[in-house]
């Protein structure tokens, strides 16, 4: 169901969004701004609050749409257990599905596994500090602090799992999650679409343990009581509707550049070294990404942290391969006892900067909370353009030190959209060196 608003009406210059060749600036006016309100597909109702597909379908609508700041608003209820010590943890709402899939047409654009665990990498990269100081209230970005515990004594108070407690305790609350975090299409596209059948599927997952934090012995649940997909839309003057229409009768096709999200995850039992290939890629990779989690979620572990110590176990070093080259050329290493993590921690701050952005992280943040390894993969051997890429990631550790395993690649990728009979239609993928 797509229910449209009207806002306040604006007369503003947008320079970019409907230039869709890339070639020519299109400077239009925008007459009026709405909201596209999507709504699940009745058959997927049923499934806000247990497992299964929850759908939202676009229509093709007659206005041009700004996919790239579409969101999923919510409202949500929590029963939580009186008197004790739990809430929320942050970035809790993506953890409420196994994988989101963004569909543009009847081609496939993206799937993200693990949406929780990957937006929570994928924000630390891709927003910065104002992202969190005038969004993180309304899109659950509150990352913990110090030791990320419930220690309410001392100078190492957790302040945002108090602040995460504050903001929720009225158990009722609404907020957004913006998509562009998430898929990299939505990233890097900044262009609107027209006339082009958008849908979005998120797969529920039951259970609460992954979204609470507190003391022992605690009880909370969480409820999807709404959830939408909103969608700004633009009605142009006639004179900038004219000229959109002319480009969309073009009979142009454009190749549309972003860093796709390739996902894994798998579980580190005992043994001091690990190789493992966790992907076979047909496009060039950019970025890899690497986090690692204690096996079991419960409500007394803070399931968001990113770890790289479990008792007196410790991991040691990284390296990841494509084909017969390794990155870095010496392995990676940290001594978590030792205050050594210097490297690592610069690998992340150079990777923000390659992004644009400002790094959230502080050296301790990222030694004892949000342990994300970053390698910088992008100056390859010109072959791995036309060849199919492995990529084996080796870890040697403690050998009682067990984990969850997550790596994301962020490859580049390109897919071909036609400017053709008043729509833009998605052709077909093309290669990565073309």
């Amino acid at each position: 169901m797509i229910i449209k608003t009207n806002n306040i009406n604006l007369k503003i210059q947008e320079k970019n969004k409907l230039n869709l060749d890339y070639n020519k600036e299109f400077t239009h006016e925008i007459k009026k701004n709405d909201v596209l309100k999507i709504s699940p597909t009745s058959g997927s109702i049923a499934n806000l609050n247990r497992r299964g597909d929850i759908v939202f379908q676009s229509l093709q609508t007659s206005n041009p749409i700004d996919i790239c700041n579409a969101k999923l608003y919510y409202k949500i209820e929590l029963e939580i257990e009186a008197n004790k010590d739990i809430t929320l943890e942050n970035n809790f709402f993506p953890n409420l599905f196994s994988n989101m899939r963004l569909k543009l047409g009847s081609s496939e654009i993206e799937t993200v596994l693990h949406p929780g665990v990957y937006s929570t990498m994928l924000n630390f990269i891709l927003t910065g500090c104002d992202y969190k100081n005038e969004y993180g209230e309304l899109t659950g970005w509150i990352p913990d602090v110090n030791k990320g515990d419930l220690d309410k004594d001392g100078l190492d108070i957790n302040y945002a799992y108090y602040k995460r407690a504050e903001l929720y305790k009225s158990k009722k609350f609404e907020g957004y999650f913006e998509l562009k975090h998430l898929f990299g299409f939505l990233q890097n596209y900044n262009r609107v679409l027209h006339n082009v059948f958008i849908e979005l599927i998120c797969n529920r997952l039951e259970g609460d343990k992954r979204l609470f934090y507190g003391a022992a012995d605690t009880k909370a649940k969480l409820k999807l009581s709404t959830l939408e997909l909103h969608i700004p839309e633009w009605t142009l003057n006639p004179h900038s509707e004219i000229k959109l229409l002319e480009r969309l009768n073009s009979n142009k096709s454009i190749n549309v550049n972003y860093l796709n999200r390739i996902c894994s995850e798998f579980s580190m039992t005992e043994g001091s070294t690990y190789s493992i290939k966790v992907a076979n890629l047909a496009y060039r990779p950019r970025y890899i990404l690497i986090g690692f989690k204690e096996t079991d979620p419960s409500f007394q572990k803070n399931n968001n942290l990113f770890i790289q110590k479990i008792g007196d176990d410790n991991l040691k070093t990284i390296q990841i391969q494509l084909n017969s080259s390794y990155y870095p050329i010496n392995r990676m290493e940290f001594n978590i006892e030792n205050n050594e993590n210097i490297f690592p921690y610069l690998n992340y701050i150079e990777t923000c900067y390659d992004f644009k952005v400002e790094p959230q992280l502080s050296l301790e943040d990222f030694k004892n909370l949000y342990s994300i390894f970053c390698i910088n993969v992008s100056d390859q051997d010109d072959r791995l353009a036309i060849n199919n890429v492995d990529v084996t990631l080796h870890i040697t550790k403690d050998s009682n030190f067990k984990a969850k395993v997550y790596t994301l690649i962020l490859e580049e990728k390109k897919i071909e959209m036609k400017l053709y009979g008043g729509k833009i239609s998605i052709i077909e993928n093309v290669r990565g060196d073309s």
